[in-house]
Order: structure tokens, then C-alpha cells, then sequence
């Protein structure tokens, strides 16, 4: 799996001490989730290391076919999953990807919000992302099973579900990774003078206070 274990657990942890964590067993995969973070992964490519930084704050995974979102502050509520990604949940459910695809780059613009230190990544036609800084280390190539698993495709940015925030979208053959983000558009930068950082921030929406750190 292309997640890098002690990041997955430090966002579980976070997850679990906020809005909680969601788990769901289907058939052949795991779907795990946080706020802002959802992964999908095969049953048989999930790593005994990766299983064990989530039982830690969940205790055990479902049964097959079951769901439960549980937190520091509740137990475990069966039937219920993160609104934000429950379709990810389901059992039928594939990702639809655009058929012109252009992956957005990190940029070394960062902005502090109030609970996340975010990173602006940016497209060719200056559409940009706000995405949470944990990102950059948290797809990592060095804990690929290469047994099995292939490289992850270049990320792509797609609105997963009608009225839901904007996602990066990271897929391989074995595990997918969604990353909620704001979009913006760009229409002044310049490094050799004044940031515009108005226009950089004039269109997000998360986090809801931001600043540009140089």
C-alpha cells in the first residue's frame, strides 16, 4: 500500500480525538476515513502494520457488509459512515475519472488554517488546490509491496459526490486515496514581486482562515 504508516496513524489519531473515524468491510476491501481523508484498499494488499495502526483506536474492523463511525467522545455507531465519503463506502461504487486529465503539481506556497497547515497545489491553466500538508509524506512509493502492487498513478483532482468539496485522487491496483481540498483559481503570481495573496485565497473555502507563510 503507497501510504506511509506513521502518517495514516497520526491522521487516525486526529480523527479519532475529532469528527471520528469511519470503517467499512466490504467483500474484498477496507475503506477507512477521516474528515478530510477517505482510502480504499484490497483486503489481501492491506499490510498486518497499516491493520494494527487502525485497530489500535478502533478495536476491530467490521464484518463484511457492515459500517461504524466511532470517536474518543462516542462509541461505535454501526450504520453510519463520514457523509463526506459514505458513496466510497459502498460495495458498487468506482471512481469516475475525467477523460482529460491533468495532474496538479505541490507548489512551495504553504498556508496555515486553524486546525491544518495546508499546501497550494497548482494545475497548468492556474486552477489551484488548498490541500493539507500531511500530504507530502503521506503517499510514499518506499512502502509499495512490489510483489503486487504497481506504482500509484499521478494524482488528479474530481469532485466525488454532487455538493462535496473537491478531492485529490491517488489509485493504484491494489489501493485508492482521496484527499478533500479547496479549489481556487490563480490569477496573479509573481515571486519577483508583491504576492497577490487576495487572489490567491479570494475563491477557498477551507480551511476557513488563512495565511500565506513565506
Amino acid at each position: 500500500m503507497f501510504i506511509n504508516t506513521s502518517i495514516l496513524k497520526k491522521m487516525i489519531k486526529n480523527a479519532y480525538a475529532g469528527g471520528g473515524v469511519s470503517v467499512a468491510r466490504l467483500r474484498q476491501k477496507y475503506v477507512i476515513a477521516g474528515d478530510w481523508w477517505c482510502i480504499r484498499v484490497r483486503a489481501d494488499a492491506f499490510p498486518a502494520k497499516d491493520r494494527a495502526a487502525v485497530i489500535e483506536f478502533i478495536s476491530d474492523f467490521p464484518q463484511i457488509g457492515k459500517k461504524f463511525t466511532v470517536s474518543v467522545s462516542e462509541e461505535k455507531n454501526y450504520g453510519e459512515f463520514n457523509a463526506r465519503w459514505r458513496k466510497m463506502a459502498d460495495e458498487e461504487y468506482v471512481q469516475s475519472v475525467p477523460d482529460s486529465i491533468v495532474s496538479p503539481m505541490p507548489t512551495c506556497l504553504f498556508l496555515e488554517g486553524t486546525e491544518n497547515m495546508c499546501r497550494v497545489w497548482q494545475e497548468e491553466d492556474k486552477k489551484i488546490f488548498i490541500v493539507p500538508a500531511q500530504v507530502d509524506n503521506l503517499v510514499s512509493s518506499k512502502h509499495i509491496d512490489k510483489k503486487i502492487e504497481m506504482e500509484p498513478d499521478a494524482p488528479i483532482s474530481i469532485i466525488p459526490e454532487a455538493k462535496m468539496s473537491d478531492a485529490l485522487y491517488w489509485k493504484n491496483n491494489c489501493c485508492e486515496l482521496w484527499v478533500a481540498c479547496a479549489r481556487g483559481i490563480l490569477d496573479k503570481f509573481d515571486e519577483k514581486k508583491d504576492r497577490e495573496k487576495e487572489e490567491a485565497l479570494k475563491y477557498t473555502d477551507w480551511p476557513k482562515t488563512l495565511k500565506v507563510l513565506y
